[in-house]
């Protein structure tokens, strides 16, 4: 699913979170309350707070706690739809809850109040609503006994007045908002929010968040703008909400909640604030009337001329109190005659445009106070357009330079990792040369091995042959000795002078005639025992 960061215009990936399968919160104190709704009790709800056509609403059974009850329900409170909840939810509250993981139901009706009075500020005063900001602006905490409700302190408490960002007093008890709860369905898709309970993130929302320049201007322009109304309820009126974009009156289905019908409110809006400036408007004086016309400055002193517009200011209900001096930025507008309503898409979703009823009503009335007036409105839209397009410009500017920046880093890298690629493919093919050197080193190498081998095995069969016949011609020496004269001297002499005597005889003639001949296995002497000896001896 596809979703749009509030306030920077990003586009962000977010995953299907509704049939997500994901961990309930385990880890906290979930209240096992049974629902005090019945049928009768809904449908009371449905017909007050005229909710949508394009969701199924359901009470929950006996059985049934809290945080979810069948696939892809969501449990609303009634304290959550008094506090200002609206379905479908603007983008900037579904970004919340997708950021900390978080579902409606878990915030405390106060938080809630809290939360959609941020929002309903930021929307009248044309300022793009941050999650960031509402970090620096508000802390998150727990409730006592139940750790996964979640509320908000206020964090410029300790500031002066004119520098923080002003809430009107929430009610200071909610009795029994924790049994008057029932399940809410989209007819067609999921939520684009979380429906099971996650675990509140208190150190990723508590910590300090790094705001961009719009958003340090946004949080500028709203620690100037005064309250709304003393309390909550005074505030986060129906009226309210709907002119902002936020819900649809009670009488009204969804295909009457339309451009058209913002329009017309918008007129009527205007028609009415324009007749109670007149009724207490002082006449102008001829005088003033011709200086206007012919061009000349008006005798009138301007300091008689302030009281009497910030009387009109507060006089008028709907208008908004007067800024300080001090906290409104250089080139933004301060006149109140122009109020930008918010046109509201068919789908509630998101703001088109903003219309501008003073002028088109000014225009008609040819009186010099109108004329001065819609040329005062002109001359301080155009400085208001051309402020906020210089700062477009400049941001969409710095974006640039920040994504040329990103770009040259990401080049450079690339050109770094292409120039240790290229040089470890080159220490890769000269390794790959050596291993076919070696590889064929060692092929030469087993060949003569195994032409030595070849050969030690002639060697060896050349050697036992030999050696077979000098066997052999031993032999054939030997008989030959034994046939001679020498031989019978020879014999003659072991009883006579001793064996070894005879055995020296008999070398040194076959050294003599047979040189070259192994005579070693052949017996070339008689045998003669032991006894016979010795007797010769004697």
């Amino acid at each position: 699913m596809v979703r749009r960061r509030a306030g920077t215009g990003r586009v962000e990936e977010v995953a299907d979170i509704n049939n997500r399968g994901r961990p309930m919160c385990s880890l906290c104190n979930i209240p096992k309350h049974p629902s005090t709704y019945t049928e009768a009790t809904l449908k009371r709800t449905i017909d007050h707070f005229y909710l949508s056509e394009g969701h199924r609403y359901r009470a929950p059974g006996p059985t049934e706690y809290l945080p979810t009850g069948r696939p892809g329900e969501v449990a609303i409170y009634q304290d959550s739809l008094k506090a200002g909840l609206r379905f479908p939810l603007h983008p900037f509250l579904v970004e919340f809850f997708c950021t900390f993981n978080l579902s409606p139901g878990q915030l405390v009706p106060n938080a809630l109040r809290m939360l959609n009075y941020y929002l309903l500020v930021c929307l009248r005063n044309d300022v793009d609503p941050s999650v960031d900001v509402f970090r620096l602006l508000f802390e998150m905490k727990l409730l006592d006994r139940y750790d996964c409700y979640v509320v908000f302190s206020h964090r410029d408490r300790g500031l002066p007045s004119h520098e923080h960002f002003k809430i009107p007093n929430c009610p200071s008890s909610n009795s029994g908002w924790k049994n008057r709860y029932f399940f809410v369905k989209l007819v067609a898709g999921n939520f684009p929010f979380p429906l099971d309970w996650g675990v509140p993130p208190l150190e990723v929302f508590n910590s300090t968040p790094i705001l961009t320049e719009q958003e340090i201007d946004s949080l500028i322009i709203l620690r100037a703008i005064e309250l709304l109304g003393r309390s909550m309820n005074d505030a986060l009126t129906d009226d309210a909400l709907v002119s902002a974009g936020i819900g649809r009156p009670y009488d009204m289905s969804a295909d009457q909640f339309t451009e058209d019908f913002l329009e017309e409110l918008a007129r009527k809006n205007s028609r009415g604030q324009r007749k109670r400036r007149r009724e207490n408007r002082p006449i102008p004086s001829p005088s003033s009337d011709a200086a206007i016309l012919g061009g000349q400055p008006a005798t009138e002193p301007a300091e008689s001329q302030e009281p009497q517009r910030v009387a009109e200011q507060l006089r008028t209900p709907d208008s908004s109190r007067p800024r300080s001096p001090r906290t409104v930025s250089e080139n933004r507008p301060t006149c109140n005659i122009r109020r930008p309503i918010e046109k509201v898409a068919e789908d509630c979703q998101a703001i088109t445009s903003c219309l501008d009823w003073e002028v088109i009503e000014a225009s008609k009335d040819k009186s010099p106070e109108s004329l001065e007036r819609s040329i005062m409105v002109e001359e301080r839209r155009i400085l208001s357009l051309r402020h906020s397009a210089f700062r477009k410009i400049r941001d969409q500017a710095e974006k640039i330079d920040h994504t040329s920046r990103l770009l040259e880093e990401k080049s450079r890298e690339l050109r770094d990792h292409r120039r240790e690629l290229a040089e470890k493919t080159a220490m890769v093919s000269e390794r790959e040369a050596r291993v076919a050197d070696l590889e064929k080193m060692l092929q030469d190498r087993d060949f003569q091995l195994q032409q030595s081998g070849n050969r030690v095995q002639t060697l060896e069969d050349m050697v036992a042959q030999l050696t077979q016949d000098l066997t052999e011609k031993g032999k054939i020496a030997v008989e030959e000795y034994k046939s001679c004269e020498e031989y019978r001297t020879t014999v003659g002499m072991v009883g006579v002078r001793g064996r070894e005597m005879a055995y020296r005889k008999s070398r040194e003639w076959l050294a003599e005639h047979f040189p070259n001949v192994d005579y070693s296995g052949a017996p070339f002497m008689p045998e003669v025992d032991d006894e016979d000896d010795d007797a010769s001896d004697e």
